[in-house]
């Protein structure tokens, strides 16, 4: 971590501290350094867009959209773009990074279509104009993109992570495999005159091939003779 002072440091954030981490105002900032009095959190317009998103996802991404969106809206009606999110122990403030064209980007070191490098190509471009900036990141991919722009890195400690259960839509998804149950492939063989025919099939048999159908029909009347015509439309209900 980088200090403008012993007692004030910037931050630029990734999309993934905002989704996975404790929200910025409850984090123990000074649990990187008891001195701490005052930390300014800047958000790269692309994190802003990826937060934007979420908004029209499903469970914790769709909260922390929200969440986010109402923190945006704060920067976007604040005179200066800069809102207090917490008052002491320490301080913090929160704005937007600028609005950077492509062509503010450096596009030789980063591939400015990837989101990661799109973040990362902000926060350096930030960075020469905000001195001592420090990337806070979690994702592998965006810290080694961060080192080899030359931008100093803070992973975010363990205990930051948000202690919450599994994604409402895991829960769902689960509950739903539950109650399909075993799905189990049927298989039938039929004896023709010359070789033996086997059939598979997936299902319900309703809406199966017509020659299936009867196929299967013709066998099982071989097996129980005495079942009737009737009884197998009734019981089937697909004999033709």
């Amino acid at each position: 971590m980088m200090k403008s002072s012993n007692k004030e440091a910037v931050y630029c954030v990734d999309t993934n501290i905002l989704v996975e981490f404790v929200a910025l105002d409850s984090i123990p900032w000074r649990s990187l350094d008891p001195d701490l009095e005052y930390i300014r959190v800047i958000v790269p317009t692309k994190v802003g867009e990826e937060m934007d998103e979420h908004k029209g996802k499903t469970g914790r991404l769709r909260r922390r959209g929200i969440e986010f969106s109402q923190q945006a809206r704060q920067m976007e009606e604040s005179v200066d773009g800069v809102v207090t999110i917490r008052q002491a122990n320490p301080r913090i403030t929160l704005e937007f990074g600028p609005l950077l064209r492509t062509s503010d980007l450096d596009g030789d070191l980063f591939d400015l279509l990837d989101s990661d490098n799109r973040i990362v190509a902000e926060a350096l471009a930030i960075s020469k104009k905000v001195p001592f900036l420090t990337m806070l990141a979690d994702d592998s991919k965006t810290v080694r993109l961060a080192r080899q722009a030359g931008l100093p890195v803070q992973r975010p400690l363990s205990d930051w992570r948000r202690k919450e259960g599994p994604d409402e839509r895991d829960t769902e998804i689960k509950q739903l495999r539950s109650e399909l149950g075993a799905q189990p492939e049927f298989k039938v063989s039929l004896a023709g005159p010359d070789k033996v025919e086997r059939i598979d099939v997936e299902g319900d048999f309703i809406g199966c091939d017509q020659s299936c159908s009867e196929a299967f029909i013709s066998a099982v009347k071989v097996v129980e003779p005495q079942t009737t015509r009737e009884q197998l439309i009734v019981s089937h209900g697909y004999y033709n």
